[in-house]
Formats: structure tokens, sequence, C-alpha cells
């Protein structure tokens, strides 16, 4: 009779320790799951900032390229104006010249 009683107290002892151990053992997964949660929640957040910085600096070089072609087009335009010019005074020079000549 003892030795039942005995049993049935280590019995309900094993399923008290198991049952705790089970409920921190799933205490210990939930926390890792919101840490987990948290972290997924992290890189989402650093993947837009990425996106976010890869735009800008699209962004930026169409900027630049923009604004390399415009000062480049613009020099361009100047050298052409400066060459017209040019030859329009050589020409006016050729033209006076030669009126000066046949008077």
């Amino acid at each position: 009779h003892v030795i039942s009683q005995l049993k049935s107290y280590l019995t309900r002892e094993r399923k008290d320790v198991a049952v705790h151990l089970m409920t921190e053992a799933m205490g210990i997964i939930l926390k890792q799951n919101e840490l987990i949660r948290r972290l997924k929640c992290s890189v989402g957040e650093q993947n837009e900032k990425t996106i976010e910085l890869q735009e800008e600096l699209m962004n930026q070089k169409s900027e630049s390229e923009n604004s390399m072609k415009s000062m480049i087009s613009q020099a361009i335009t100047e050298s052409v104006s400066d060459t017209v010019n040019e030859i329009k005074s050589y020409s006016s020079a050729v033209s006076s010249n030669q009126a000066q000549a046949s008077n």
C-alpha cells in the first residue's frame, strides 16, 4: 500500500514537473517568436531604407548627368556662337578690304 502511494505521488510529481517544464518551454518559444518577428521587422525597415538610399543615389546621379549635359551643351553653344561671330567678323573684314581695294 505504501509503495503504491509512493508510486502515485512520484507519478503526480513527474506530471507536475513535466507541465512546469512544458509551460516554461512554451514561454521561451513565444519569446523567441517575438524576437524573430522583431528581427524581421528590423530587416524589413533596413531593406526599405536601402531602397530609399538607392533611389536617392539614382536621382542624384540623374541630376548630375543632366547638369553635366547642360554644361556641355552650353559650352558647345557658346563655342559655336563665338566661331560664327569670328567668321562674321572675318567676312566683314574681307568685304571691307575688297571694297577698299576696288576704290
